[in-house]
This record gives C-alpha cells, sequence and structure tokens, in this order.
C-alpha cells in the first residue's frame, strides 16, 4: 500500500522491501562468493603442493638410489634428476598469479616420465 507523505515524494513498503532485500542478499551472496572461492584456492594450492612436493621426492629418492652405484648411463640419469629438481626449486610456490604454472608442472610430469621411460631402458 502505497501512501502520499506531502508534494510528490511516494513510499512503497514493497520497493523498500525489494531493494533492502536485494541489498542483503547481494551482501550475503558476496561473503559466500569470497569464502567459497577461498576454500576453493586452498584446496587447489594443496593439491598443487602435494603434487609438487611428490616429485620432489620422487627426485630425491632416485639420486640417493644411483648414488650408491653410479655407473655411466647413471649420468645421464642424473642430469634428467638435476633438471627436475632445478624446476621443483625454481617454482613459485608463494605467487597466487603465477601465468606459466600450467607449463612448469608439465615441464615436470615430462621430466619424470622421460626419467622412467629411460630407466627402463
Amino acid at each position: 500500500m502505497a501512501g502520499r507523505l506531502g508534494g510528490s515524494w511516494t513510499f512503497s513498503p514493497q520497493k523498500w522491501f525489494h531493494r533492502e532485500g536485494y541489498q542483503e542478499g547481494y551482501e550475503e551472496g558476496s561473503s559466500l562468493g569470497v569464502n567459497g572461492g577461498r576454500q576453493n584456492g586452498t584446496l587447489h594450492r594443496v593439491k598443487l603442493g602435494s603434487e609438487i612436493k611428490g616429485y620432489q621426492n620422487f627426485a630425491f629418492a632416485w639420486r640417493g638410489l644411483l648414488h650408491s652405484c653410479a655407473t655411466e648411463e647413471d649420468s645421464k640419469k642424473m642430469k634428467v634428476l638435476e633438471s627436475l629438481t632445478g624446476i621443483i626449486h625454481k617454482f613459485p610456490y608463494d605467487h597466487p598469479a603465477y601465468n606459466k604454472l600450467h607449463e612448469d608442472l608439465d615441464k615436470n610430469k615430462s621430466k619424470i616420465f622421460t626419467f622412467c621411460l629411460s630407466s627402463c631402458s
């Protein structure tokens, strides 16, 4: 029910509730969106960190194995492991907007794949 309060100004409870409801919904939705984004980012960062740590552990374990029985063929494998370790150490863990993230992860995966192929032959 709209009422006239002097002059040309009209108060409409429906418009007021609509505006207030919109504002409250927008604020709550924004808050939920920010929190959801943080949770999603944290989850992906944990997955990324565990993947990188797995590559690092793989390289360290093989380095120890190859140092114990070094042959000429093993020196090639050591070069691949050193390259992988270098990529891992240069990886920017603290930079959330790193634009070559997937490229560097693919390099890590290809280095491990190359190493595994050379180890099996």
